[in-house]
């Protein structure tokens, strides 16, 4: 095959991108690589590739599938990230990449919904989840704190526990698939996929090909059980999901707060005060995964 191996060089410390290479070309495939670091990257993908590989975290992953949206190219991954949410809803986060390229003449196709927020006038296309409140803070106070050398995911974990606890529930006017959701939360997540920030399950069994949205409303009642997991997987004891409240949807209507924070994927993004979110299913790109 054809292969585009678009990678980020900085991911978990460094894409093995010469290794990668060597075991797709001794498999038989033709590689050209792009970093996702270079000016105009995205043009690569206007050749003809029978596949194209995401080698990096969940922000390469985002990068690539965003630019490949309509594009009718084939995406695989190649996880090299730290928390790898997506690799993981997909089931490829723990395969060595050897497994993973020895499969890629013999893997299965599926769909990876893409999903298309409408806010501020405009539109723009998320992968993972949109979202407001808890998670949205905890991204936006990950961005400013300094992580040193510690491990990102229990740097994520650490500064989550402390949000946790100061998170104040407002009001939220929610409506999914035309049903009132409305009320007070700590935060409100749509999700395209199941876990976020440093690996949360928040809609542990989301499909990222049914054609709908996970819905997850964090109330009060969720404050106690949210604090119990992330400390208990600081202590390195035993892990239980917390029960968050997810609903299913195509289609959901969010008025945040005006004060609160909107995250898109994995960055924090600005609005106009009281201006009402919308987000839906909208595309998709085909992915090859393992047998």
């Amino acid at each position: 095959m054809r292969v585009l191996l678009v990678h980020n060089p900085k991911a978990g410390g460094g894409t093995e991108v010469d290794r990668i290479v060597s075991l797709a070309e001794r498999a038989g495939h033709e590689v050209q690589e792009q970093s996702v670091k270079e000016n105009e990257w995205a043009r690569a993908l206007e050749a003809d590739f029978d596949l194209v590989v995401a080698a990096g975290g969940d922000g390469t992953v985002c990068d690539v599938f965003k630019a490949l949206a309509g594009s009718g190219h084939t995406a695989t991954l190649v996880p090299e990230g730290t928390a790898n949410n997506i690799a993981r809803s997909l089931g490829l986060a723990e395969e060595d990449p050897a497994l993973l390229i020895e499969n890629w003449a013999r893997g299965r196709l599926a769909r990876f919904d893409l999903g298309r927020l409408t806010w501020n006038g405009g539109e723009e296309v998320f992968v993972e989840s949109i979202g407001g409140g808890l998670f949205a803070a905890h991204l936006d106070r990950a961005e400013t704190a300094e992580r040193g050398d510690e491990n990102k995911v229990e740097f994520g974990l650490r500064n989550l526990a402390g949000l946790v606890q100061e998170a104040v529930a407002d009001e939220w006017g929610v409506v999914a698939d035309g049903r009132d959701l409305s009320g007070r939360f700590l935060g409100v997540d749509v999700m395209n996929i199941r876990e976020t920030g440093p690996n949360l399950p928040v809609a542990s069994a989301a499909e990222t090909g049914d054609g709908l949205l996970d819905l997850a409303l964090i109330g009060e009642e969720h404050r106690f059980p949210l604090h119990a997991y992330v400390e208990s997987r600081l202590a390195g004891g035993p892990i239980q999901a917390p029960p968050f409240a997810v609903v299913r949807a195509r289609r959901v209507d969010l008025t945040p707060p005006a004060e609160t924070l909107i995250r898109i994927d994995d960055e924090i993004a600005a609005r106009d005060a009281d201006e009402p979110v919308t987000a839906l299913v909208d595309g998709a790109v085909r992915v090859l995964l393992p047998i």
